[in-house]
């Protein structure tokens, strides 16, 4: 009787321990995105304080970038795609004429890897700049990733897990009637575009 009830605390246990931990993983990964998602907006305003300044008129900055959010459950797996847009828009004007007697511009730009500014040329209809949209987006990826395990037993247990991903994609935003490059090289921490080393990981544990 005392031994039945026992397992059943155990089993109980086991499942309720599985939830909490399942519960605590969806928790942790919509805050990492939204996080993110807030990083994305505060660097396109940045960025479009910036221009305007620059510009001594309206500077509007749109961005599109992707990301390999981290794998809270399995941290020995390549983590989701997920994909980030931003744009701001801000006026800046101190009255002041530019030093050359040039009359001031708007200006559209789109952000590449949080660094590089492509200003982006207005089109006929007179919808770029002062848009700030990304009306459509979409990628190609090529993903490879190779997980592996090793657990050895000669007095002590010696667990190796290695983690080796790779991968490209190329990715397109539409700024009004434009169409933008974008993408890259998966790198460090799971960005795209920046130093294209891939996300690679190792642990190495020894118990008696």
């Amino acid at each position: 009787m005392f031994g039945s009830r026992k397992a059943q605390a155990i089993l109980e246990l086991a499942i309720l321990g599985s939830l909490i931990i399942m519960a605590f993983s969806i928790v942790i990964s919509l805050s990492e995105n939204f996080n993110r998602q807030q990083s994305y907006m505060q660097q396109t305003f940045r960025s479009a304080l910036y221009k305007a300044q620059e510009n001594n008129d309206t500077a509007a900055v749109s961005t599109v970038d992707f990301r390999r959010m981290p794998n809270v459950g399995s941290p020995m797996e390549i983590g989701s795609l997920n994909q980030f847009n931003s744009g701001n828009s801000v006026l800046w004007s101190d009255g002041k004429p530019k030093a050359d007697g040039a009359a001031t511009e708007s200006k559209q730009y789109f952000l590449h890897n949080r660094g590089a500014y492509e200003e982006i040329a207005s089109s006929s209809g007179g919808v770029i700049p002062g848009s700030t949209s990304i009306n459509s987006s979409g990628y190609n990826t090529n993903l490879t990733a190779d997980s592996s395990l090793d657990k050895n037993e000669n007095g002590n247990i010696n667990t190796n897990r290695d983690l080796n991903a790779q991968d490209n994609i190329g990715g397109w935003a539409t700024v009004g009637d434009k169409t933008v490059g974008t993408g890259g090289a998966l790198g460090t921490g799971g960005n795209y575009g920046f130093d294209g080393a891939g996300v690679v990981r190792h642990t190495d544990n020894t118990r008696e």
